[in-house]
């Protein structure tokens, strides 16, 4: 919102600066969201490595990109930690998207182990 009303600010000041005919119109269009950025370090991050360490028996491996998540909805307005976690895949958003089924079920395992050690879960006792 910030940068659109910078833009259209800086739009109309120069068409009425050149003494533009018409009024000039902006229409924004396409995907367009407030910036956030994933902070390392986190209690949720460290507990996610600890789990990919025990499945894998190797480092969780981070890396930034500019691109967006719907993970960012839930920091940005509901202050809720969140981080994106999955399987091995090509082609993401195109017809030829796909995803590896093997990593796929070691991302399962790994978010259900992360799920009971965040939840504080205790195994059942066989005797009950």
């Amino acid at each position: 919102p910030e940068m659109r009303a910078r833009v259209t600010e800086r739009v109309q000041a120069t068409a009425k600066r050149l003494e533009a005919a018409v009024e000039p119109v902006i229409t924004w269009i396409g995907f367009q969201a407030d910036g956030h950025v994933f902070e390392p370090g986190s209690e949720a991050e460290a507990t996610l490595a600890r789990v990919h360490k025990s499945v894998h028996g190797t480092e969780l491996e981070t890396f930034s990109q500019t691109a967006t998540s719907d993970t960012r909805q839930y920091d940005l307005y509901y202050d809720i930690p969140t981080l994106c976690y999955g399987g091995r895949g090509e082609g993401a958003h195109s017809p030829l998207e796909r995803t590896d089924l093997a990593s796929m079920r070691e991302t399962t395992k790994i978010i259900a182990l992360f799920i009971a050690e965040w939840c504080g879960l205790r195994a059942i006792d066989e005797e009950h």
